[in-house]
């Protein structure tokens, strides 16, 4: 049962890999389900060996080699997907590392550093996301304003993540409707 959903899932990919080209992870995909169910159907019905009179080491040869192709077909989906997201972090990890020949950058310079770089070096789209992630996990942490004022990162604005809501004592700071602050220091 499992094996012909498999099949079916990868057909269908295949199918639309054909219609849309440009987008190799279809491609990934429906190969991928393909030799999962290929690898499911040997190593785990043994209708296998009942349709087919094989000797057993052209089964173990074709169970190794679905094995391996799953790994592979698995490997190269990751590829296609995250390799948008490995430049961001690279790059973000150079401007907040400390070098013999220049300081660490503070952790929102190097993201809005980041920010300003993501249409000209980088993947824009993960760029976004990398941002957006990365301001999602300072909910709750303390920063510093330009005006000297401490707060805390209270909600993060989903077009402008870099300018979130702020809680400065008793009072709410918008920093993306109050361009005269920003954040000079986030105390992780």
């Amino acid at each position: 049962m499992i094996v012909m959903a498999l099949m079916m899932l990868g057909v269908y990919h295949l199918c639309i890999f054909a219609v849309r080209r440009s987008d190799r992870g279809l491609l990934y995909f429906g190969l991928y389900c393909i030799t999962l169910g290929l690898s499911f159907f040997t190593n785990v019905d043994r209708a296998f060996m009942l349709f087919f009179d094989l000797p057993p080491a052209y089964y173990y040869k074709i169970m190794a080699g679905s094995l391996f192709l799953t790994l592979l077909y698995m490997a190269l989906i990751l590829k296609h997907t995250c390799a948008g997201l490995i430049p961001d972090s690279d790059v973000f990890h150079g401007m907040i590392s400390s070098k013999v020949y220049k300081d660490a950058a503070p952790f929102h310079e190097a993201l809005v550093e980041l920010e300003r770089e993501a249409y000209n070096a980088l993947d824009p789209t993960m760029t976004r996301v990398f941002i957006n992630k990365f301001m999602s996990t300072l909910i709750g942490h303390s920063v510093k304003l330009t005006d000297g004022r401490e707060g805390k990162i209270v909600l993060i604005q989903p077009m402008d993540p870099l300018r979130p809501l702020l809680q400065v004592g008793e009072q709410f700071i918008d920093l993306s409707k109050d361009f005269s602050l920003n954040i000079s220091r986030i105390q992780v």
